[in-house]
């Protein structure tokens, strides 16, 4: 049996209860992410549910960017769409739902689609997507690590890199202490920090705007505000990580080093007091933030394999458009940019 596809109205309460039930919600299908996301850009959001029989099995949060004087445009879904019932067929649910997803957007109102999916790299995801008719980006997707929290503190400590565990010792002879905040003015500062250590790598990251996530961090309920975690030394702040909670998951979102902190291996620290933290707080994964083979920095690989997770890494990026000069160069656009 198909499914069937509605957008919906439902309200933040109703939609975040559903998609926290998938196995693989991320920060970008809350719909307080949506939210920040209208406020803070040119950007329509649309919620999707998709019903078998008279049953809400999946949902997708898309954001709409239109060209200028014109209903057409891209549609961009970020880790998703989510399974909700995950007593069905994954693959064939999936499919069911990318074709709806390119029916409504693609063929019926000759949008540019665009999806990073929520399932994991296989073969048998890969095969789907061809069958049909979505191309496969050369975009690699989404990688990661994530600890498992439900193993004892003991476990988490002894699976570090015991070079790590070393580092931690000398700070807490330092004295150093990690303090926890949800204020404005913490993620305000954490974000210019991040933006010098950013702009002195000379990584490639796009810069993350300071609306959007005071935006985010307003719209988001308590139990899901982010979270600042400051390393402290006699009153001086060596380092900030900011973190990101959704379901059963928390991930390092933002990392931010002062001068102060430097050579000190404060990150280190930080990571460890958040994952302590989130274990307690009763989340079941800790997901370090990004870390592909092939896209990361050698260094960040290193830090954030010393921490013991588990790997695990998204299918590529997939399109759908329909034909013509116009979406031919803004796939080369978004591509080039991506």
């Amino acid at each position: 049996m198909s499914c069937e596809m509605s957008i919906t109205t439902i309200d933040a309460t109703k939609w975040n209860a559903l998609v926290e039930c998938a196995p693989d919600i991320s920060l970008q299908q809350l719909f307080e992410y949506g939210v920040a996301k209208e406020k803070t850009g040119r950007i329509t959001v649309v919620r999707h549910l998709f019903h078998q029989a008279g049953q809400i099995v999946g949902a997708a949060q898309a954001t709409i960017r239109h060209f200028p004087f014109s209903q057409k445009g891209l549609v961009w879904i970020s880790r998703g769409p989510l399974i909700i019932d995950q007593s069905l067929d994954q693959n064939i649910l999936l499919h069911d739902m990318l074709t709806e997803l390119k029916k409504y957007w693609v063929i019926e109102r000759k949008m540019y689609l665009r999806l990073l999916p929520a399932t994991n790299l296989t073969s048998e995801g890969k095969l789907i997507f061809d069958q049909m008719e979505y191309r496969v980006s050369p975009k690699l997707g989404w990688a990661s690590i994530r600890v498992n929290l439900h193993k004892s503190e003991e476990e988490l400590y002894l699976s570090m890199h015991k070079l790590w565990r070393r580092y931690f010792r000398v700070l807490n002879e330092d004295k150093v202490i990690c303090t926890v905040s949800n204020a404005d003015n913490e993620i305000k500062t954490l974000l210019r920090d991040y933006q010098q250590l950013v702009k002195k790598k000379g990584f490639d990251i796009d810069a993350v705007s300071v609306d959007f996530l005071l935006q985010l961090q307003e719209a988001l309920p308590e139990k899901n505000k982010l979270l600042v975690f400051n390393a402290d030394c006699k009153g001086q702040c060596l380092g900030r990580l900011l973190i990101a909670r959704y379901g059963h998951t928390a991930m390092a979102y933002i990392i931010g080093q002062n001068i102060a902190g430097q050579g000190r291996h404060v990150n280190h620290y930080l990571y460890w007091e958040a994952i302590k933290k989130m274990k307690a707080m009763g989340y079941s994964w800790f997901d370090l933030g990004g870390a592909h083979p092939q896209n990361t920095p050698s260094g960040i690989m290193q830090f954030k394999l010393g921490f013991g997770g588990e790997a695990y890494q998204l299918a590529n990026e997939i399109e759908a458009c329909p034909s013509g000069l116009l979406y031919g160069l803004l796939r080369k656009i978004i591509s080039s940019k991506r």
